[in-house]
């Protein structure tokens, strides 16, 4: 249980003390079991509602464009059945579309509200010089190294060359 403290102050002709703040809990409300008396207590559970409407949805694609702040149809949004107040953005352009007439697509209406882009920024600094890049490597010879060391390139100069010669197709 927790304790209802009610807030008194000393009353202004000096005689005692006053109540300041009104208390909120029901428990702590002043006479409340009086009225509860007189005009009935809680009632029984009513019967559950009906399901009310999806609430607003985002959509993202490519199929909206433009910036008519006037509803257009986009038949070709990829949104089967759109709500007035859902959203759309544009994947591509960063543009941000609210429905004003739901509907199928070849109803729908979009209107433009803004860009979520911000503006290009500016050039950034040149960055530093990078290293030297490495230089082409000659071609061997027999007496100089290159991709190679000239002695293998001795030795590669005296491969017995072997030639295929077609003999039939089969």
């Amino acid at each position: 249980m927790t304790a209802i403290d009610k807030l008194m102050v000393p009353s202004a002709d000096g005689s005692g003390t006053e109540q300041i703040y009104p208390q909120t809990h029901p428990d702590a409300v002043v006479g409340l079991d009086d009225y509860i008396a007189v005009h009935g207590g809680t009632g029984s559970t009513g019967a559950k509602g009906d399901t009310g409407q999806r609430g607003s949805q985002w959509y993202t694609g490519t199929g909206i464009t433009g910036t008519s702040t006037n509803g257009t149809v986009f038949t070709g949004s990829g949104v089967g059945s759109a709500l007035a107040g859902d959203m759309y953005l544009n994947t591509s352009t960063s543009n941000v579309y609210r429905c004003v007439v739901g509907g199928a697509a070849t109803v729908a209406a979009w209107a433009y509200t803004q860009s979520i882009a911000g503006p290009q920024g500016p050039k950034g600094e040149t960055g530093a010089q990078g290293p030297a890049g490495s230089s082409t490597t000659a071609v061997a010879t027999t007496t100089a190294n290159g991709l190679m060391s000239s002695t293998d390139k001795v030795k590669l100069n005296n491969l017995t060359v072997i030639t295929l010669v077609k003999v039939k197709d089969v």
